[in-house]
């Protein structure tokens, strides 16, 4: 099978499941497209707004830590994760963003 008679029995099933037209219009709830892209759009703005503050508040514990290897070790840590986390939803958000496009 080739790409493009994938994409076609792709949109046939589609055109059975969802016999709404699809818009680009955001605001239209009749897409399920839409509504999946804007949860997820919301959603990825929500985590990297919560990512910022985690990496403001490591900051904040390694600043205050004062010395102590432990309040330190901790805070790098909380750095750590923070960074790793927003490295994975930033691919996240690449692969469905890709796999939107393709589809």
């Amino acid at each position: 099978m080739t790409q493009q008679e994938i994409i076609n029995a792709i949109n046939n099933l589609r055109s059975k499941i969802i016999p709404v037209e699809p818009s680009n219009n955001p605001s239209n709830p009749s897409d399920i497209t839409s509504v999946a892209q804007n949860i997820f759009s919301w959603f990825v703005f929500l985590v990297g707004f919560l990512t910022i503050l985690v990496i403001i508040y490591a900051g904040i514990m390694y600043i205050t830590a004062a010395g102590e290897e432990e309040k330190q070790a901790s805070a790098k840590k909380t750095l750590q994760y923070a960074i790793i986390g927003f490295i994975i939803l930033t691919l996240a958000y690449l692969i469905v963003r890709v796999l939107i496009n393709i589809l």
